[in-house]
C-alpha cells in the first residue's frame, strides 16, 4: 500500500496471514490496525504508518562506530543485539544474563532516538534502578535527564529522556502526537501484570525491551509478546558469555550438611507429600518437564481451577512445597558451615552471601564477623540509606561480604567480587540467573570467580543425586570450569574434584550431571589451597594405634557375627580390619556417634572414635545368625536375653534424647500412646520423651537377629544393631494390667553416672548412697507417666509398690 492505493479489509487478513518479522514472529492485527486508516470501503496507510514505514526503511547504524570517541567500543554481542533489535523494526526484547552489560544496548538505542528526534522514557522497577540509570547516561554523555524522582508530572516540554519507575508512570504514560516515542522497558519481564501494562503505550513506535530471562507464569506473558513483537530477538546466556570473555570464567564448590533428626523427618513429611501431591498432578495431565512448566501449571491451577478437586491437590502441593524449601533453607549445619566459610570469605577480595530469608541473613552475617570477616546484612529491613551505605563499603573493601535474600537479586549495582556462596536454591531461574551475574562481573584483571553452594545432603538440594532443576541450581554448574566436593574435616575443607557431563542439546534433560556421586575426600588446608595428599586422616586420628585401641564387646560381637568368628579371632581380625581401613582415603564423619568416624571401604564399615572402638558392618552380610529351635515359630528372638555384659553397653549406648525413629515405629508409638496425629517432628518429641521414660522404669534386653528388643514396663522397643534407630513399638500394658510385675526387671537410669540398680526381688545394696536418690527418681517417672495419661490409676499403685519394695 502506498498513499494512492489501499486494501480491502479481507485481502488485510490474508496479507497479515502471510507475514512474518526477520525472526519469524507473526504479525497480530492489533500491531497493523494502528497504522492503517478507513477510506471507504477499503483500508489505507495512516500518516503514523506512513512516518512508521520510513522510520522502518531507514539504513542500519554502523554500531560499533556510534557514539563518541570518548565512550567504550561496543562489545561484539552489543551491536550484534543494536542490529538484531533494528532490523525487527526497532521492536523487541534482547534477553543478556546479569553482568554482560545490557543496559549499553539500551544507552546506544536512546542515542540514536535522540538524533532521530524521538523522545525517549526509560521504565524502570525500582527507585534504585532510576539513580543508576541517570548515572549511566550521564556518563554516556546524555543530558537532558528527567525523573520521576522530583515528583512532579513527567512531559517532554524541557527534557528529551524521562527516566521513572512503572509505579509512577503507568496512570499517565507521557505522550506525544506523532508517536515518536523510544521505550526501553528495563526488567520488561515485571511489566505483564494487568496495572504495570499500562505503561506500556500503545502509541509509542519504538520499543525495547531488556531482560535477563524473558519469563512469567501468567498471561503477561503474552501481553509482552504482542507488545514487543514477540519473543526474545537477540539471546547471551552465560555460555556464550563465557566463551566471548564478557563475564569471568568460574569454579564451583559444593558443600553439603546433614539435617538433623527433626530436620530430616519435617523433609521426609513434606517430600512424601510433595510426592503424593505430584503424582496426582500428573495423572491429570500436567507436564512433567521442564519443572519451571510444571509448576506455572500448578500456580494457575492453585489460583482457580475449574476442577475444583485439582485446585485442591495444587494448593497440598504449594504448601508441602514450601514447607520443604523451609527446612532446607533453615538447616542447622548450614549455618555451621558457614563457620568453616569464614576464612575463605576473609581471603576473597569480597563475597556476596545468598539466603532466603532475612532472620538467616543476619544470623549468617554474625557468624561470619565472629570468625574475623567484616560481614553485614542487607534487606528490605533497612533503610535506603542504609543498603546504600554497606554497598559502598564493599566497594571500598571497608566490608568483606554482604549476606542478602532477594534485595541484591535485581536492580541494584554491586560492587565487583570474585565468591559467591549460595545457601539455598533460587525461587526462580530469573533468581539464580541474577545472582550469578552479581559475582560474574568481568574482573579488571582476568582473576576467576568462585561460588560455593551450601546444600542439605539427601535433598532437592543435592545435586549428586538431583538434576537441580528445582532450585536452579543446575545453572551454576552449566558453565563452570571445574566442580568440586567440600566436607568438613574439623577446621579444615576436604576438596576434590568431580568429573561432569553436559547435556548436548537433549530436551528434558538436566543441562549437567555429576558423575561418580560424591567423591573420595583429599584433605587441604583451605577453599582454594593445593591438596596435601600426605594426610589421609583426620587429625583427631592421627595417634589412633589399631593394636592398642580399647574394644568393646559390640565392635568385636558384630564382626564376630558377620565373618562367623570367637572372640579372640574376631578382635584379632577387627584390628588388622582397622589398620588396612586406615589407609584407604575413605572417612567419614559418623554424626550418630558422638566424636565418631566411619572407615570405609566397598564391603565393610568400621566405626571408630579416637578411644575406642564402637562397631562393625559387612555390607553383604552373610545369615550367620541362629536361632533356638525351642523359639516359638512365628517369634523371631534368641531363646535367652544378651549375655551381661552386652546388655550393659546396649543399654548405655542407647541416648533417647537423640535417638532416631522410622516412619513405622513413630506410627506405632502414635498407635500404642493413643497420640493421634501429630507432625512428624513433634512425633519425635513424644517418642524419645516416652522411651526415656520407660527406660527409667526398668529394661531386659534381648537380642534378635536384626538387632535388640528393650523390653521395659510400658512397651518393647526395637533398636538396630547400631543402636542408632527405633525400628519398632510393642506394648507390654496387657502384661502391666495383670500387675504381673514379677516379670518386668526395674532398673535405673541406664546413663552411667547412675550405676544402682534395683531389682523384681528387691534386693538392694543398702550401704548404697545413692538408694534413696534412685527411688525417688524411679517414683518421679511412674508419676510423669501417670499424670500423661500413660499408666492407669491401678498400674500406677502397682508399679510404685514394686519400687517401695
Amino acid at each position: 500500500m502506498d498513499e494512492s492505493s489501499g486494501i480491502a479489509p479481507e485481502g488485510l487478513l490474508e496479507a497479515i496471514a502471510d507475514t512474518s518479522c526477520p525472526v519469524g514472529h507473526e504479525l497480530h492485527i492489533q500491531v497493523a490496525a494502528s497504522h492503517l486508516a478507513q477510506d471507504g470501503p477499503r483500508l489505507k496507510l495512516s500518516p503514523a504508518g506512513q512516518s512508521w514505514l520510513i522510520d522502518h526503511g531507514k539504513p542500519l547504524v554502523d554500531w560499533a562506530a556510534a557514539g563518541p570517541t570518548s565512550a567504550p567500543s561496543l562489545r561484539n554481542w552489543q551491536a550484534e543485539a543494536l542490529n538484531a533489535w533494528a532490523h525487527h523494526g526497532r521492536q523487541g526484547v534482547v534477553e543478556a544474563v546479569t553482568g554482560t552489560g545490557k543496559s549499553r544496548v539500551g544507552v546506544e538505542a536512546i542515542r540514536e532516538a535522540l538524533e532521530d528526534d524521538f523522545d525517549v522514557v526509560v521504565v524502570v522497577p525500582t527507585t534504585a534502578l532510576v539513580e543508576q540509570w541517570v548515572r549511566t547516561l550521564m556518563n554516556a554523555g546524555i543530558t537532558g535527564v528527567l525523573t520521576t524522582l522530583e515528583g512532579s508530572r513527567p512531559t517532554w516540554l524541557r527534557h528529551r529522556v524521562i527516566v521513572g519507575t512503572v509505579q509512577s508512570l503507568y496512570q499517565h504514560p507521557p505522550q506525544r502526537a506523532d508517536g515518536k516515542v523510544l521505550i526501553v522497558a528495563d526488567e520488561c519481564h515485571r511489566y505483564g501484570a494487568a496495572e504495570w501494562s499500562r505503561v506500556l503505550d500503545s502509541g509509542y513506535r519504538r520499543r525495547l525491551g531488556l531482560t535477563a530471562t524473558f519469563e512469567r507464569n501468567d498471561e503477561g506473558l503474552s501481553l509482552l509478546q504482542r507488545y514487543l513483537g514477540g519473543g526474545p530477538v537477540y539471546r547471551i546466556g552465560f555460555p556464550e558469555a563465557i566463551r566471548t570473555n564478557v563475564v569471568a570464567r568460574y569454579d564451583v564448590k559444593l558443600l553439603g550438611v546433614d539435617l538433623t533428626p527433626v530436620e530430616r523427618l519435617d523433609y521426609d513429611d513434606a517430600e512424601e507429600r510433595v510426592r503424593d501431591a505430584r503424582v496426582k498432578l500428573l495423572a491429570a495431565d500436567f507436564p512433567a518437564e521442564p519443572f519451571g512448566a510444571f509448576m506455572t501449571e500448578v500456580q494457575r491451577a492453585a489460583e482457580g481451577d475449574a476442577d475444583a478437586t485439582i485446585a485442591d491437590v495444587a494448593r497440598h502441593y504449594l504448601k508441602a512445597f514450601s514447607d520443604r524449601v523451609d527446612v532446607m533453607a533453615g538447616a542447622v549445619g548450614k549455618s555451621e558451615a558457614m563457620e568453616v566459610l569464614a576464612p575463605a570469605v576473609g581471603a576473597s577480595r569480597g563475597a556476596l552471601v545468598f539466603t532466603r530469608r532475612k532472620d538467616a541473613a543476619e544470623d549468617l552475617a554474625a557468624i561470619l564477623r565472629d570468625g574475623g570477616v567484616e560481614a553485614h546484612s542487607v534487606h528490605s529491613g533497612h533503610t535506603a540509606t542504609q543498603r546504600r551505605e554497606r554497598l559502598a563499603g564493599l566497594k571500598t573493601g571497608r566490608i568483606q561480604a554482604l549476606v542478602a535474600p532477594t534485595v541484591l537479586d535485581e536492580g541494584v549495582d554491586v560492587p565487583d567480587v570474585d565468591l559467591g556462596i549460595v545457601t539455598s536454591g533460587s525461587k526462580s531461574r530469573r533468581q539464580m540467573i541474577q545472582r550469578m551475574g552479581r559475582v560474574l562481573r568481568r574482573k579488571a584483571d582476568g582473576r576467576k570467580a568462585t561460588f560455593i553452594v551450601v546444600y542439605a545432603r539427601g535433598t532437592a538440594e543435592d545435586l549428586s543425586s538431583q538434576d537441580g532443576q528445582e532450585g536452579a541450581l543446575d545453572l551454576i554448574l552449566e558453565s563452570a570450569d571445574r566442580v568440586f566436593h567440600l566436607e568438613r574435616d574439623g577446621e579444615l575443607l576436604v576438596q576434590r574434584e568431580v568429573p561432569v557431563t553436559r547435556r548436548q542439546g537433549t530436551p528434558g534433560e538436566p543441562a549437567v550431571r555429576l558423575l561418580g556421586g560424591v567423591p573420595e575426600p583429599v584433605l587441604q588446608t583451605d577453599v582454594g589451597q593445593p591438596e596435601r595428599p600426605e594426610s589421609n586422616l583426620p587429625h583427631e586420628l592421627g595417634d589412633v594405634d589399631p593394636d592398642r585401641l580399647p574394644m568393646t564387646v559390640k565392635a568385636r560381637g558384630e564382626y564376630a557375627r558377620a565373618h562367623d568368628l570367637d572372640a579372640d579371632a574376631a578382635e584379632k581380625g577387627l584390628r588388622e580390619a582397622l589398620r588396612v581401613l586406615m589407609t584407604n582415603r575413605r572417612v567419614y564423619r559418623k554424626t550418630s556417634v558422638f566424636g565418631g568416624f566411619a572407615l570405609r571401604d566397598d564391603v565393610q564399615e568400621l566405626v571408630i572414635t579416637p578411644d575406642r572402638f564402637v562397631g562393625y558392618r559387612l555390607y553383604r552380610r552373610p545369615a550367620t545368625a541362629t536361632l533356638d529351635p525351642q523359639a516359638s515359630a512365628g517369634d523371631g528372638e534368641r531363646s535367652m536375653a544378651a549375655m551381661p555384659d552386652e546388655e550393659v553397653v546396649v543399654l548405655d549406648s542407647l541416648v533417647p534424647a537423640t535417638i532416631l525413629f522410622t516412619g513405622d515405629a513413630l506410627e506405632q508409638v502414635c498407635d500404642v500412646f493413643e497420640l493421634g496425629e501429630l507432625r512428624m517432628s513433634d512425633a519425635l518429641r513424644e517418642a524419645r520423651s516416652i522411651f526415656e521414660l520407660d527406660l527409667g522404669t526398668g529394661s531386659t534386653v534381648i537380642e534378635e537377629p536384626e538387632g535388640y528388643a528393650v523390653r521395659c514396663l510400658l512397651a518393647t522397643w526395637r533398636v538396630d544393631r547400631d543402636i542408632a534407630h527405633v525400628v519398632g513399638v510393642v506394648a507390654t500394658r496387657p502384661e502391666i494390667e495383670t500387675h504381673d510385675f514379677d516379670a518386668v526387671q526395674v532398673r535405673s537410669d541406664p546413663i552411667p553416672d547412675r550405676p544402682y540398680d534395683v531389682t523384681a526381688d528387691g534386693e538392694r545394696p543398702a550401704e548404697s548412697p545413692v538408694a534413696a536418690v534412685d527411688v525417688i527418681d524411679q517414683l518421679e517417672r511412674l508419676a510423669d507417666l501417670k499424670v500423661r495419661g500413660l499408666l492407669t490409676e491401678d498400674e500406677f499403685v502397682a508399679a510404685k509398690a514394686k519400687v517401695l519394695a
